[in-house]
C-alpha cells in the first residue's frame, strides 16, 4: 500500500505473515492513512497501515519517508512529519496509535548524530530511546556504523513492542552489498524481530 498523493512511498508485507486491512487486492495505491503537512511538499510523508497478521492480531505499521534536505523550513517540515507519528496523524491520533506498532523508514536525518543541529532529529528523541515509549531496533549513535553516504544512519526502525537486531547490506561485518553497481545512496537495512513480553 502508498501513502496518499504518494505512489512512491509505499510498504509491503510478506502474506506468509500478514496483510494489510481493508486492502482484499495485492496493491492499493494510496491505501495507507496519511496527510500532507502544510506547506512542506505534495502528499503524505507518513502513512499507516494495520497489518492482520497470519497467526492473530494485528501491527500497526507506520512507514516514514521525512523530507530531503537541511534548510531550516525542511528541518521543521520534518519536525511536523514525525509529529505526525507520534502525536496526530492529522486524524486525532499518533500514526502510531495501535496495541502494537512498527515505525520505520527513511527520516531523513540522524537523530544519533544530529539532535543538537536539527529539531527535527531531536524531536524523534522525545518519543524514542531509553525510557521512553519505543526503542530504536536500528543502530543509532556517532559509533553505529553509517549506512547512507558513509557519514549518517537516516533509515530506522523503532518499536514499543517489539526488539531484535539489524544488518545492513556493504556495512555490516559479514553481509556483502547486495549488487556491485550503485543504484541507491542508502544500504539496505534487514532486521530480525522478537515481539517483547508484557
Amino acid at each position: 500500500m502508498c501513502q496518499p498523493g504518494k505512489p512512491d512511498k509505499c510498504a509491503a508485507v510478506n502474506r506468509n505473515f500478514g496483510s494489510f486491512k481493508d486492502c482484499d487486492d495485492d496493491f492499493c495505491l494510496e491505501g495507507l492513512e496519511g496527510y500532507r503537512v502544510e506547506d512542506c511538499g505534495k502528499g503524505a510523508r507518513i502513512g499507516r497501515g494495520t497489518i492482520e497478521l497470519v497467526n492473530g492480531g494485528e501491527l500497526t505499521l507506520v512507514n516514514v519517508h521525512g523530507s530531503s534536505g537541511f534548510e531550516e523550513d525542511v528541518k521543521e517540515c520534518r519536525v511536523k512529519q514525525f509529529e505526525q507519528v507520534f502525536v496526530d496523524l492529522g486524524d486525532g491520533q499518533p500514526g502510531a496509535n495501535g496495541s502494537r506498532n512498527l515505525v520505520m523508514g527513511d527520516f531523513n536525518t540522524d537523530p544519533g548524530r544530529l539532535a543538537e543541529s536539527d529539531a527535527s532529529a531531536a524531536r524523534v528523541l522525545d518519543f524514542a530511546g531509553e525510557n521512553k515509549p519505543f526503542d530504536f531496533i536500528t543502530d543509532i549513535g556517532e559509533d553505529a556504523p553509517a549506512t547512507y553516504a558513509t557519514l549518517f544512519n537516516i533509515d530506522h526502525v523503532l518499536s514499543d513492542s517489539f526488539t531484535g537486531t539489524c544488518w545492513a547490506a556493504g556495512v555490516t561485518e559479514g553481509h556483502p552489498d547486495i549488487i556491485d553497481a550503485i543504484y541507491f545512496d542508502h544500504k539496505p537495512v534487514v532486521c530480525t524481530l522478537e515481539a517483547l513480553e508484557r
